[in-house]
């Protein structure tokens, strides 16, 4: 097996020095946090508007989807209803089922509020280009 050595300073005070001793040593600088502000509500409605839409055009009932993804009929319509925000895991199921990326089912989320405002031009003038897109790639 081969050995590898890494550089560690042994003190704080070596690694103190170690920075000092830096061009640019690193510094806490205070950055505001733009579009932090989160209506759960709002994501909750809109995640499954997009999971009922998506699995509607597949032609799937909620049982089918059920079935095929491994998450429950019930938890499938609260989701669908608004009721619960689905975790990661069980987007990639419904995801998987329906023949779409998880980035798919949460783009279609995506509100102008939600992009920072030195950025809005650029989301409105590609958003169109990317939804065209989107709808020739899945559907």
């Amino acid at each position: 097996m081969k050995k590898v050595a890494f550089f560690m300073p042994d003190t704080k005070t070596e690694h103190d020095t170690c920075l000092d001793k830096m061009e640019h040593s690193p510094k806490k600088v205070d950055v505001p946090i733009i579009g932090t502000e989160v209506d759960s509500q709002e994501v909750k409605t809109k995640v499954g508007q997009v999971v009922r839409e998506v699995r509607k055009r597949r032609g799937l009932t909620l049982v089918e989807l059920s079935e095929a993804s491994t998450v429950s009929v019930s938890h499938l319509s609260e989701i669908e209803k608004g009721k619960r925000i689905p975790s990661i895991i069980v987007l990639k199921k419904i995801a998987k089922v329906l023949k779409v990326a998880v980035y798919y089912l949460l783009y279609k989320d995506l509100n102008i509020e939600d992009i920072p405002m030195e950025m809005r031009d650029k989301f409105e003038k590609f958003n169109e280009t990317i939804d065209l897109l989107m709808e020739e790639i899945y559907f």
